[in-house]
């Protein structure tokens, strides 16, 4: 249980410039749409029983971590690694006074990675937060923007 409560793992669709994303994490699943923030069971209603959290702009939320780029103020290539089998650039980041890696290819962002030092968890604690993006271009469309994704749960 602990693992599972500290290793989060979600799929999902991101669609930045709407400003909105589903992530499904089995028995857990988020979304944002419109500007606010639902959580709760995967396939209920976003209008139902599911809390309305803060807005997207934390660290720990995909659209925070892209959201914190632009305000890029150094950016120093550290390697080059593969995602997904795409080459990219290792690119060590620091967006305000944040600290990012960010992996990118000759067109996407493919990856962000932070690391930091937990204020709310034990001394020394250390939480990592990693977003990885692929299969751009999707058509979200379809996607019932409504409830809170269950694609994962269904598995």
């Amino acid at each position: 249980m602990r693992e599972e409560l500290t290793h989060r793992f979600g799929e999902g669709f991101l669609e930045p410039a709407a400003g909105r994303y589903q992530l499904d994490f089995g028995g857990y699943a988020e979304m944002c749409v419109d500007g606010r923030q639902f959580a709760g069971v995967p396939g209920a209603s976003r209008r139902t029983s599911h809390r309305q959290r803060r807005p997207p702009s934390g660290l720990h939320e995909p659209l925070g971590l892209l959201l914190l780029l632009p305000g890029t103020t150094d950016a120093q290539h550290v390697g080059d690694e593969a995602v997904r089998g795409t080459p990219c650039r290792v690119v060590a980041v620091r967006a305000g006074p944040t600290g990012l890696t960010v992996w990118v290819d000759d067109q996407h962002i493919r990856r962000i990675w932070l690391e930091e030092h937990a204020s709310p968890w034990p001394a020394g604690a250390l939480r990592t937060v990693t977003l990885e993006l692929w299969d751009f271009g999707v058509p979200v469309d379809s996607l019932d923007w409504s409830r809170l994704p269950s694609f994962r749960a269904d598995s």
